[in-house]
């Protein structure tokens, strides 16, 4: 389902994706300008794994021009560092057990990765 929004007075664009709720993508645009990417996905299945890199490496292609494998790399990279701050959560018995990383990257664009035992996201957000 894809439900479409436009904020009162501030010109935003807001799409909201989800399918058989695996994965769900919420995009925020400004005119034909991106703005803002967010990706979760709930599960461990294959398939979410395969639809969730997808969706990341297009939305880090998008916001930063990387080709698919720059993105796919740097999609790792922040998933790997995500799941040890995770893995160090856990072991520490913190109250809210999650592991987040950011990267500031060229642009003014920042980038969030955000692990639970449960699921994982991603959020882009592009420079203004």
């Amino acid at each position: 389902a894809l439900t479409v929004g436009r904020g009162e007075g501030a010109g935003y664009d807001y799409f909201d994706a989800s399918g058989d709720g695996d994965v769900d993508v919420s995009l925020v645009c400004r005119g034909d300008r991106f703005v803002r990417l967010e990706v979760r996905a709930a599960g461990g299945s294959a398939r979410a794994a395969g639809k969730f890199e997808r969706l990341q490496q297009a939305g880090l292609q998008v916001a930063l021009g990387m080709d698919r494998n720059r993105a796919a790399s740097t999609i790792r990279s922040l998933d790997a560092e995500a799941r040890d701050y995770l893995r160090a959560s856990n072991e520490r018995g913190d109250v809210y057990v999650a592991g987040k990383v950011e990267r500031h990257m060229a642009g003014g664009v920042d980038l969030g990765m955000l692990a639970t035992d449960t699921d994982r996201t991603l959020i882009i957000v592009a420079g203004q």
